[in-house]
């Protein structure tokens, strides 16, 4: 009967039975008789698929520029066929991984999406979501990269100042500030005559007190500034001589 639950279509002798919103519950044996002809089959109803989850929750992921990073975010799907479709979203807007290859890969696995940042930078920090999306819907899992670097090199020049035979006080100037990775301290070095860099103290000011030089030794100083992921390029003096000023 048209409309009904059950109905039988007739087309150029082919003779179809459509079940309307079928139920799990209603496999079974069907048999059609149309017209003299008999017919059956075994039809199995598997549930429908549903759109996606994700077993994630919005978060801050902290990166080191440079350092490969991969973020895991576990899935399900009730009823799938087959593995969703995956997009990487940047401020909403999709990426184009095939573009992008060389930088990030999205890869689709039964359980679980992993998203590879391969060369993370600094202007990679900002908001991204991962779309997942089947025939049930979409489902989407937000996060925000940051990307954390070594310090820039402190700003110079680096003065050598109140030089004696004994001593002489550094002085410089900070950084650029970074808030996701701050300035922690300073390390000084020194190199006497054409010798190895020594390093012969720490400190968290912007500057340094020198003691126990060589009277009339030639001596260059150099300041590197720390953070949590490494040490900045150093900021380099001019060679002194230590001697008293009269």
């Amino acid at each position: 009967m048209p409309g009904g639950k059950f109905e039988t279509i007739s087309r150029q002798g082919v003779h179809t039975l459509k079940i309307s919103k079928i139920e799990i519950s209603e496999g079974d044996v069907y048999e059609i008789s149309v017209g003299g002809l008999e017919g059956s089959c075994v039809v199995t109803v598997l549930e429908a698929e549903k759109r996606p989850v994700m077993n994630w929750k919005p978060k801050k992921i902290e990166m080191e520029n440079g350092k490969p990073e991969t973020i895991t975010i576990p899935y399900s799907v009730k009823g799938g066929r087959n593995k969703p479709k995956a997009k990487l979203l940047r401020d909403g807007v999709p990426v184009d991984l095939e573009k992008m290859k060389d930088l990030v890969e999205v890869i689709v696995h039964d359980d679980v999406v992993e998203i590879k940042f391969k060369d993370p930078k600094k202007e990679d920090a900002g908001k991204w979501a991962l779309e997942l999306s089947n025939s049930g819907g979409t489902a989407l899992a937000p996060f925000e990269i940051g990307v954390k670097d070594k310090p820039k090199t402190p700003k110079g020049p680096l003065e050598t100042k109140n030089i004696t035979s004994k001593g002489c006080d550094l002085k410089w100037e900070a950084p650029d500030v970074d808030d996701s990775s701050p300035v922690q301290g300073y390390i000084i070095e020194m190199q006497e005559g054409d010798g190895k860099w020594t390093k012969i103290g720490e400190t968290k000011q912007t500057e340094f007190k020198v003691k126990n030089l060589k009277e009339h030794g030639q001596y260059k100083f150099r300041v590197k500034a720390v953070n949590d992921v490494g040490q900045s390029e150093p900021l380099t003096s001019d060679t002194i001589i230590a001697k008293d000023p009269y």
